[in-house]
């Protein structure tokens, strides 16, 4: 993929919700950038370091399976040639899997985020998300 990343913050994080969707981590290695940080939306909402935060966030597309997401209201801000902010809604739905218990739930959940890009090598990447839930 690393010939073909989006050119936009706004493509780039689009695309992130597709790699996690299909599962595809090497895509995820590629639009999210070394150093990435999280502020989840699932408990125990608290700020993860680099590497909790990317286990963290891959760790979705083996936990919710029959993964639904819409972004809404998606907002742009480009700072200089190498930083972006994207704000947006995000609303995911799927089936929580607890592997170790062989049981499931569905989820549905709505929050506020914020994704701040970077640009390494000429390409966007993620480097850090904050999710504020609503649901």
């Amino acid at each position: 993929m690393s010939d073909n990343l989006p050119s936009s913050p706004i493509e780039v994080l689009i695309a992130a919700y597709e790699a996690i969707k299909q599962g595809d981590v090497d895509s995820m290695n590629e639009l999210y950038a070394e150093g990435y940080t999280l502020i989840s939306e699932l408990n125990p909402n608290e700020f993860l370091e680099p590497e909790r935060a990317i286990v963290t966030r891959r760790s979705l597309q083996g936990q919710i399976t029959d993964l639904n997401f819409s972004l809404e209201e998606l907002s742009s801000r480009t700072i200089g040639e190498g930083a972006a902010i994207v704000v947006y809604r995000l609303r995911y739905s799927g089936m929580l899997v607890y592997q170790y218990r062989f049981e499931g739930r569905f989820i549905q959940i709505e929050a506020l985020c914020t994704a701040v890009l970077v640009k390494e090598r000429g390409k966007w990447r993620i480097l850090h998300e904050h999710f504020t839930p609503l649901s």
